[in-house]
């Protein structure tokens, strides 16, 4: 979504929510969905959340070789405040 205004962007995300739901009832925005399944994960699985910082470290490696990806600079857990993003 590189192309697209903020606005645009949110517009075309939201739009993505299932509004048929109790997700748009309860308010809930993408994030703080996830986030609601990332605490259960970690409930049920006894994961960490360096667990899932992992993830998303993963996630950026492969990015770096992305040529369209938002974020393609190296990074390591040591280097980047991941850790601080999951509550």
């Amino acid at each position: 979504m590189k192309h697209a205004t903020t606005e645009e962007a949110t517009q075309a995300i939201n739009a993505a929510m299932d509004n048929d739901s109790n997700e748009k009832l309860a308010s809930l925005t993408f994030p703080g969905f996830f986030g609601m399944l990332a605490n259960r994960y970690f409930y049920e699985t006894c994961a960490s959340k360096k667990h899932l910082a992992m993830v998303a470290l993963k996630n950026r490696e492969y990015a770096m070789n992305n040529p369209i990806a938002q974020f393609k600079k190296p990074t390591s857990l040591e280097h980047i405040d991941v850790l601080n993003y999951i509550y």
